[in-house]
């Protein structure tokens, strides 16, 4: 009894760590959208939605000199960004508080609402998480991989970084995180266990 006790509190732990994690992508998804605009091409449309006026469109004034190439992957980037909180920010505001509808699906869609968006859902995770665990899933495949698009789309290779809990294989603390592979593994030569950046398995229940 006190080793499947031992094994449940450990998968708590790792989900923690996990949640916590994710988290954190959300949060520098937020940033990187934000960052995304900079990369745009001069006469492009700066709220990343690719129906907006263009700089020479009547009524407007495109910047002098010539032509800039749009970049399409950073445009596509941003509207994914923009999709993603505009479809999962009214499940979030559904799961964590119950009987409050969020915004329209259409005034999530704006620009402007992207970064507090996400931002919301990192300081919800945890309890989505609790509540909705499919839902906590699907924000965190969706989240790592927007990270990664944005990071690409921004001339970035991503990079690994170590974490500080132990491997449940080995018990080492050897884990890294390689994102461009979506990946966790143990760097540990005898172990080389891993597992998707968003697949930690679902604790026993007590």
């Amino acid at each position: 009894m006190d080793v499947k006790r031992k094994h449940e509190d450990s998968e708590v732990v790792r989900l923690a760590a996990h949640v916590g994690r994710t988290a954190d992508r959300l949060e520098e998804l937020a940033e990187r959208y934000a960052d995304l605009r900079g990369h745009l091409a001069a006469g492009s449309n700066p709220g990343g939605r690719p129906n907006g006026r263009a700089a020479d469109e009547p009524g407007t004034r495109g910047p002098a000199g010539p032509r800039v190439p749009l970049r399409l992957d950073v445009l596509d980037v941003r509207e994914e960004v923009a999709l993603f909180v505009r479809d999962f920010l009214p499940l979030v505001r559904l799961a964590t508080s119950v009987g409050v509808v969020g915004p329209s699906r259409s005034v999530l869609a704006g620009a402007g609402n992207v970064g507090p968006g996400l931002l919301f859902m990192a300081l919800a995770l945890p309890k989505v998480f609790d509540v909705d665990r499919d839902l906590g899933d699907e924000i965190s495949r969706g989240a790592w991989d927007l990270v990664r698009r944005a990071a690409m789309a921004a001339g970035e290779t991503p990079r690994p970084f170590a974490l500080t809990e132990a491997c449940r294989e080995c018990s080492r603390k050897s884990l890294w995180v390689v994102p461009d592979r979506m990946v966790i593994r143990c760097g540990h030569p005898g172990c080389g266990w891993s597992e998707p950046v968003h697949g930690v398995a679902v604790p026993v229940a007590v």
